[in-house]
């Protein structure tokens, strides 16, 4: 499990991350929280530097927001306080590349939106635990949890 993110980590300077990547960071989930915490160290090292689109930021703070307003800041005060981390937000460019995007691959346009502004700041891998993004087959690539588990 530990090789296969070693070997992303590796090899791209930049990741992109998906939502699940934090929810099941900052929750604990296992086995993820695993994943998420060698992740989390090599990007305090500054072994690598995490790209976050602005999204991730909306979909990450709906359910604290659902148990109040003192969840939700609290939770953005820990999601701001990644170490190495950017926050990016989606300009025009990002959203002309994530309608190419959604046109050629049939991504959801959260997802295509996502992956266009990851892609805009520099990451050349994107850490998702959603298969659907396999079908991408550009500069980037894409790194599913569930595999790194496996050990692909």
């Amino acid at each position: 499990m530990g090789r296969a993110l070693e070997g992303i980590l590796k090899k791209h300077r930049a990741v992109g991350l998906d939502t699940p990547v934090l929810i099941y960071h900052f929750e604990d989930v296992p086995p993820y929280s695993d994943l998420t915490e060698r992740l989390f160290a090599a990007a305090g090292k500054g072994e690598v530097e995490l790209l976050v689109p602005a999204l991730c930021i909306t979909e990450f703070l709906v359910k604290p927001w659902e148990k109040g307003e003192r969840e939700a800041e609290k939770a953005l005060s820990l999601l701001l306080g990644l170490p190495n981390a950017r926050f990016i937000a989606a300009d025009i460019e990002a959203a002309a590349e994530a309608a190419r995007l959604r046109s050629r691959y049939k991504l959801r346009t959260p997802d295509a939106i996502l992956l266009a502004v990851a892609k805009g700041g520099g990451a050349t891998a994107f850490l998702t635990n959603d298969r659907g993004f396999l079908k991408v087959r550009e500069s980037i690539e894409i790194v599913v949890l569930n595999d790194l588990l496996k050990g692909k």
